[in-house]
């Protein structure tokens, strides 16, 4: 039996294959607007929920491009009328923050004793508080997460 090639147009000898299953049909495909149409109506949202959930974005990317971080060496952690934590950066320089309340922090808190002299990485944020002894409202630099590092 010699073999040939098929020419363009022409099928294979035998029975016919079915095509490969696809994707289920959508029950409702919807149709994308021309040019100069209007717009289908979505379905409705409220606007409560609308304004909680862009405010809840503006929020998160606000923090997030004003967090910072700060890698260094925990020295001590010191009271007044408020707890500040000090750290030493790369260069020996130390920085002080204040304390947010973040749980993270809470450790330090307790035994602070226990991670002086560890590398520690600092989030940490410029944000305005109001502090009746300083007089009223100032900014300050607040820890907002203390992580320790491997040595």
């Amino acid at each position: 039996m010699a073999l040939r090639g098929l020419m363009v147009g022409e099928s294979a000898p035998g029975p016919a294959k079915k095509p490969p299953p696809g994707p289920e049909p959508l029950p409702h495909k919807p149709q994308l607007p021309q040019i100069g149409q209007q717009a289908q109506p979505c379905e409705p949202v409220s606007m409560k929920k609308l304004l909680t959930l862009l405010i809840t974005l503006a929020l998160c990317l606000t923090v997030q491009a004003q967090t910072r971080t700060l890698i260094g060496t925990f020295q001590s952690l010191e009271f007044g009328d408020y707890a500040h934590v000090q750290i030493a950066d790369q260069k020996g320089e130390v920085h002080s923050f204040w304390l947010g309340n973040d749980h993270s922090l809470m450790k330090f808190v307790d035994n602070p004793q226990q991670y002086e002299g560890k590398p520690v990485k600092v989030h940490w944020h410029t944000v305005k508080r109001n502090i009746p002894e300083a007089g009223g409202e100032m900014e300050i630099e607040e820890a907002t997460r203390i992580e320790v590092l491997n040595q």
